[in-house]
C-alpha cells in the first residue's frame, strides 16, 4: 500500500476528521481511508452503465466448449447500499 502525506490541512478539518473517527469507532487514519475510498469510488450511475454494457456483451455469447449458450436477462438492479 502507498503512504501519503498531506501538508497544510486546516485545523478545523483535522478536528472534524478526528470527531468523525471517534463517532465511527476507528482511528484517524482509518477514517481518512474511509473518506478517500468513498470519495474515489465510481458513482452509482457509472457503475450501473458499465454493468449494463457488460450484460449486453454477454447476452448472446456462446460458449461452445462447454456446450452452452448464455442468455442474460437485463433487469433493474436492487438499490445499492453504500
Amino acid at each position: 500500500m502507498a503512504r501519503i502525506t498531506v501538508a497544510n490541512l486546516e485545523d478545523d478539518v483535522v478536528q472534524v476528521l478526528k470527531h468523525r473517527a471517534e463517532l465511527h469507532g476507528r482511528s484517524l487514519s482509518a477514517e481518512i481511508r474511509a473518506v478517500l475510498g468513498r470519495e474515489t469510488a465510481p458513482d452509482r450511475e457509472q457503475a450501473l452503465e458499465r454493468l449494463a454494457q457488460k450484460r449486453k456483451q454477454l447476452a448472446s455469447k456462446a460458449f461452445p466448449e462447454h456446450g452452452a449458450e448464455v442468455s442474460v436477462g437485463v433487469e433493474e438492479p436492487e438499490e445499492l447500499a453504500y
